[in-house]
């Protein structure tokens, strides 16, 4: 379902079933918030190399399964996705910059879905 655009908004974007999407996202999103969730948590005693890699290989797994799931179903032919950015390889302050600018600009033109959309 379409939101109904306040008086002036520049809404440009296309209705999108949130709970479809969400539905192909259940399976692998609680897995990636309980990865990103030992990234930011696990002691820095019990830090070592190997455990961030095996952390960064797990997220980007689940990330490829999350595209896959999205691309069988067809919601890449009719949206745009943003993949969320990896907790363990943060961008810098310049790109992270350019991120939140793309997003602003995207939003003030009505093309984010927000979890308030309806």
């Amino acid at each position: 379902m379409a939101r109904e655009p306040a008086d002036g908004d520049r809404h440009h974007g296309a209705e999108v079933d949130t709970h479809h999407v969400a539905h192909l996202l259940e399976r692998t999103g609680r897995l990636r918030l309980a990865v990103c969730v030992l990234w930011r948590d696990l002691p820095q005693e019990l830090r070592t190399e190997a455990i961030d890699e095996a952390l960064s290989l797990i997220h980007e797994r689940l990330l490829e399964a999350e595209m896959e799931d999205l691309r069988r179903f067809g919601e890449t032919e009719q949206h745009v996705i943003v993949l969320p950015i990896n907790p363990l390889r943060m961008p810098g302050s310049p790109d992270m910059a350019k991120v939140a600018e793309a997003i602003r600009v995207l939003d003030d033109l009505g093309l984010i879905v927000r979890p308030d959309y309806v």
